[in-house]
């Protein structure tokens, strides 16, 4: 008599240690992925990208604006990438090929951590902060307590998503208008009119392009704030980077700081993906630096 073939005999001796090993890494993923989804509003729409076609994002997410009797479509969307961790660890860390993958897309990339432990999570628009480059050249992307997803976060989401159409879409023909405000519990020891004044000079080849005015910003306008902390360059809710304050004793330090923040300004625009007119706000910065350096603090050629 034949013995029974293999594939015919019972599975019930089959011990779970002889089956496939799912990786807990992917476990951990998807706790991740699902918290992202269970965190958006109910109205927004999420589309999940299959592993296959992963190269550096995780998600598509449609905003829709809540209205009586239901929802309403924007045609607005973010990217997400997703790093989920069993941990407590906050930071990302991103390959080159990933950072210009992320950078390409003309919709802005959300950066989440998922802590799985805890169900808390942490978010942070790629582009609203500089990265650091590690020893190992990976690119390290830091997410701190102002980061954690509150029930606030949604609308910062929208605000911010909405401030980024702005920029990216705004004509070549129409100028980036540069707002400069100081928030009131600083003195930084700076005449607002002096340094606007200050930064209309330095931007005078590009008179058509840049125009500086003094008031509160708003979505999709660039902004110098004086803050406790140092002065706060910006375009709207997009992003943002802080200049080390500093004590303006003279015309020339004045000249100085106005370059600083325009030329900060000029990196967060090609940030954003308007590097033109960062390439040019930064070329008039430097030309008019080198003019001022030439020609020494009275005027007279050296």
């Amino acid at each position: 008599m034949r013995g029974i073939p293999p594939s015919w005999s019972s599975h019930a001796d089959i011990l779970p240690s002889d089956m496939p090993l799912r990786p807990e890494g992917h476990a951990t993923a998807g706790e991740g992925i699902s918290l992202v989804r269970q965190l958006l509003p109910a109205e927004w729409t999420m589309l999940e990208i299959p592993e296959q076609y992963d190269y550096g994002i995780d998600a598509v997410v449609e905003i829709f604006l809540r209205r009586p009797g239901g929802s309403s479509a924007t045609g607005w969307t973010f990217k997400v990438q997703s790093r989920a961790t069993a941990a407590s660890g906050r930071s990302v860390y991103l390959t080159q090929s990933q950072y210009n993958y992320m950078h390409s897309f003309e919709v802005p990339v959300l950066i989440v951590r998922p802590q799985v432990s805890t169900g808390r999570l942490y978010a942070g628009w790629l582009h609203s902060r500089p990265t650091q480059r590690t020893d190992a050249g990976s690119i390290r992307f830091d997410l701190g307590d102002a980061d954690l997803w509150t029930a606030e976060t949604p609308e910062k989401i929208v605000n911010s998503v909405r401030a980024y159409r702005e920029i990216r879409q705004r004509s070549a023909f129409s100028p980036l208008i540069i707002s400069l405000d100081s928030t009131a519990d600083i003195d930084l020891h700076l005449d607002l009119q002096q340094l606007a004044t200050a930064l209309t000079h330095q931007t005078s080849d590009l008179a058509r392009l840049v125009s500086v005015r003094i008031g509160p910003s708003s979505p999709g306008v660039a902004s110098i704030t004086m803050m406790p902390d140092g002065i706060r360059v910006g375009l709207g809710e997009v992003a943002s980077t802080i200049v080390p304050p500093a004590t303006v004793a003279s015309s020339e330090g004045l000249k100085h700081l106005a370059a600083d923040l325009l030329y900060s300004l000029a990196e967060l625009l090609a940030v954003v993906g308007y590097a033109q007119l960062g390439v040019r706000l930064a070329s008039a910065v430097i030309e008019e630096t080198v003019h001022t350096r030439s020609n020494g603090p009275h005027g007279a050629a050296l």
